[in-house]
């Protein structure tokens, strides 16, 4: 019996059970084939993973204050970078970045050559994004890395004509002409037009290259003539229409030729074979007229002709018309009727009669007998006003002129009043008021009065003096300047807009954002302590890992709000302390 065991005497759909035993396979080539535990532990010894880096940059970098961008990217701090090709070779490796002017310092997991044999890690962004290096030398220092890309399925970027989608690239079609049947190409059934096709078809690719024209067949793009199509017409053989007409040698002639005249247009509708004729507008003469004049008040006049109103009614002479032949020959001035033509001596109307009549038509005087009222203070108008009697530093004067005219007139000037005799005294001195309370007459009142009226909210008055008032434990008046200041001491953590707040979170994995209990000051906000675990976080206007965090007031209802880089790990105690 044969002890060879093949694939033929084994039931391949079965399972079989080697854990007393071994397995031994050869060296794997394709990506379905076995590979044994020493196979695959001599590929991964000596290579150790580090974290990923945001960029890569295969030129010269300041280490000493890299700037805010490299490798084009905007850089945030704690950002990872690895440097690969720098002037001073001892200079490569994988640093953190620290800020613009700062400088950068070797990573943690990276500082020191021994690290670096052997370590492998990504490129976040960048133009090395999405691609693996793994650094192949054997250090005995800082000098002599050298780092070769194992991965770059991220730089393959689909072309014209293709998609992708994660490692899969597809053909992209537009389904109307063009469809995909499986695994190929195919032209979809009717999905090629007129206006696809370039050049032109020759008649063999048609199913029907030919049309048939009164019994003879012509190829598409040939020509037939008028003999084939109609054949050896004899007298009798053209139909002329459905009434079964026929062209006959009889009617065989020339053509009759018919123009228009200077009076008739002439026209010929094709369609029912009619011909119409239509007078021009304006052909015909008065010659051609069996009337061609009228007769107007006994004169004749042609048509087209004129005639003129002398001639209809006669003429009319000057002053022949009398008033009877009028229908209106009358007028009437206050009652008064006057026949045109007429007149009248007696006058028709007076000034009691006259409305809006213009002063410039007035003449003469009026006297003051003739007035209602004729005085002013019981001096007779016309007369001097100056005997009447004014108080002395009243400010009254009079006038014997106004306006450049002569009149008496009466004003007052303030300049004339005397001046006071010493300095104004609040409490008893007085100034002039209308009284809106008493038909707006003019009377005194006390300058105290009125300070005390004016004295608002933190002012007061005494015998006329306003004063700010003051607590003197918070806000006094400084005696040797007379100015208003904050007391020395006076103000207390009460009187602060803002006080120290300590809140605390626990973290559950998925959040990295937390909402505090107050609005924010952000002007303090690079003031605040955050910790997590008892460790200080960093702040970054752009966090990108979870030691650092930025902080702004999008919090449910405008509160203040914690977001750091990233989730916080489940059970992180995060601790803050600010103030708001």
């Amino acid at each position: 019996m044969d002890s060879t065991i093949t694939a033929a005497k084994l039931v391949l759909s079965d399972s079989f059970n080697f854990s007393s035993g071994t397995v031994s396979v050869a060296t794997p080539t394709a990506d379905a084939h076995a590979a044994s535990k020493g196979y695959v532990d001599g590929l991964l010894q000596g290579l150790h993973p580090k974290e990923s880096v945001r960029v890569l940059v295969k030129s010269n970098v300041d280490i000493s204050g890299p700037g805010a961008s490299i490798d084009g990217v905007t850089m945030a701090s704690k950002d990872r970078v690895a440097l690969t090709s720098q002037t001073t070779a001892s200079q490569n490796g994988i640093y953190v970045y620290n800020g613009g002017d700062s400088a950068m310092t070797r990573a943690d997991d990276a500082d020191t050559f021994a690290k670096l044999n052997g370590a492998y890690f990504f490129v976040r962004e960048g133009t090395a994004a999405d691609e693996g290096f793994v650094q192949t030398a054997e250090l005995t220092s800082f000098s002599g890395q050298s780092y070769v890309q194992f991965s770059s399925a991220g730089n393959i970027t689909a072309g014209a004509g293709l998609a992708k989608s994660g490692n899969t690239l597809s053909v992209n079609v537009d389904d109307s002409s063009i469809k995909i049947n499986g695994d190929t190409l195919e032209v979809k059934a009717g999905g090629v037009t007129d206006g696809m096709l370039a050049g032109s078809i020759s008649n063999g690719k048609l199913s029907n290259s030919s049309v048939t024209i009164a019994g003879s067949s012509v190829a598409l793009g040939g020509s037939i003539t008028a003999a084939t199509i109609l054949g050896t017409s004899d007298t009798d053989s053209l139909s002329e229409g459905s009434s079964n007409l026929y062209f006959s040698n009889a009617r065989a002639r020339a053509a009759i030729s018919v123009t228009d005249s200077s009076e008739i247009d002439l026209s010929y509708n094709s369609g029912t074979g009619a011909l119409s004729a239509d007078l021009k507008n304006g052909s015909v003469a008065n010659a051609r007229l069996a009337n061609s004049a009228i007769t107007i008040a006994g004169s004749s006049v042609s048509l087209g002709g004129s005639i003129t109103a002398d001639a209809i009614a006669g003429a009319v002479s000057s002053a022949t018309i009398e008033n009877a032949q009028l229908k209106n020959s009358t007028v009437s001035f206050g009652g008064i009727s006057l026949a045109l033509g007429s007149s009248d001596a007696t006058p028709a109307f007076d000034l009691t009669d006259a409305t809006n009549y213009p002063a410039s038509a007035l003449s003469g005087t009026v006297s003051n007998a003739q007035l209602a009222n004729s005085t002013i203070s019981g001096k007779a108008l016309g007369s001097s006003l100056a005997t009447l009697n004014i108080d002395g530093n009243s400010g009254l004067a009079i006038s014997s002129a106004y306006n450049g005219s002569a009149a008496e007139t009466i004003k007052m000037d303030a300049n004339t009043l005397s001046s006071l005799s010493g300095d104004i005294d609040p409490g008893n001195d007085k100034f002039i008021i209308m009284d809106a309370d008493d038909s707006n007459k003019t009377k005194k009142q006390s300058i105290s009065n009125l300070i005390s009226k004016i004295a608002g909210s933190g002012l007061s008055d005494s015998s006329g003096v306003m004063s700010i008032g003051v607590d003197n434990s918070t806000i006094e008046v400084k005696a040797s300047s007379n100015q208003l200041r904050l007391k020395d001491g006076g103000i207390g953590l009460k009187k602060l807009k803002f006080v120290g707040h300590y809140e605390s979170f626990t973290g559950d994995g998925s959040t990295a954002g937390f909402d505090l209990a107050q609005e924010l000051d952000l002007d303090f906000k690079k003031f605040f302590t955050v910790s997590v675990n008892g460790l200080l976080m960093e702040y970054a206007d752009s966090p990108s890992s979870k030691d650092t965090y930025s902080i702004d007031n999008d919090g449910a209802e405008s509160v203040g709000k914690i977001t750091f880089g990233a989730n916080l790990d489940n059970g992180d105690k995060v601790v803050i302390r600010y103030l708001a």
